[in-house]
């Protein structure tokens, strides 16, 4: 399941990019390549969704995304989002997601309390996947 699901965040991000695209795009959302790694992300949600009906994979993107462009609370409600669906799911982070992971926790907490962060990770991880890109706006 998880090498499937590798080849397919590949194979969408490979897309979203054009060939010779670098195999983990979405980092650039690190570098400050907000557009780019949106439109990475859209597309690599349609077709994670086509393959494998989820695109849980993505959560964590989608929250550094949020981070990047200043939306705190929005970035912890997905980061808690993203925890909640690979918990439930019993998958692992591979290691660029665990890098986004960092980063955003990082930013969190340089931001809100742990009372707070709390708070809001626990209300992200009450949201649907769906609901979680919409309120992303994607």
């Amino acid at each position: 399941m998880l090498d499937r699901l590798g080849a397919l965040v590949d194979k969408s991000l490979v897309v979203a990019e054009g060939e010779g695209a670098p195999r983990y795009r979405l980092l650039e959302s690190a570098r400050g390549e907000l557009a780019q790694a949106e439109a990475a992300i859209r597309s690599g949600r349609a077709l994670m969704v086509r393959g494998l009906g989820t695109a849980f994979a993505l959560m964590m993107s989608l929250s550094l995304l949020a981070q990047r462009r200043e939306k705190p609370e929005l970035a912890a409600r997905l980061f808690g989002c993203a925890e909640q669906a690979y918990s439930a799911g019993g998958h692992h982070m591979h290691p660029p997601e665990v890098r986004i992971r960092e980063s955003v926790l990082g930013a969190l907490r340089a931001r809100f309390s742990e009372e707070e962060i709390a708070t809001l990770l626990a209300e992200g991880a009450r949201w649907s996947e769906d609901e979680a890109f919409e309120r992303a706006g994607l």
